[in-house]
């Protein structure tokens, strides 16, 4: 699952895939704003084929934490 979290990350904001540690935040990533958390969130959604819920998104401070959310989720590491 790590891995394709990075992938998502790294076409979502256009960075390599191998800069991305697990806390890798939005201070660490160029466009990882409002509107790219949002992109991401939706890029996410996508490839894991679930819904978060607000107060997941509102989790979403790093790669470690992404993780996190989606084991939450029940998405298979």
């Amino acid at each position: 699952m790590h891995q394709r979290i990075k992938a998502v990350l790294a076409e979502v904001f256009q960075v390599d895939p191998a800069t991305l540690a697990p806390t890798a935040s939005p201070a660490d990533i160029g466009g990882w704003d409002s509107f790219g958390h949002l992109a991401l969130v939706e890029a996410l959604q996508t490839e894991f084929r679930i819904q978060f819920e607000v107060e997941d998104i509102a989790r979403m401070e790093n790669v470690g934490a992404i993780e996190q959310i989606l084991l939450r989720r029940g998405v298979a590491p």
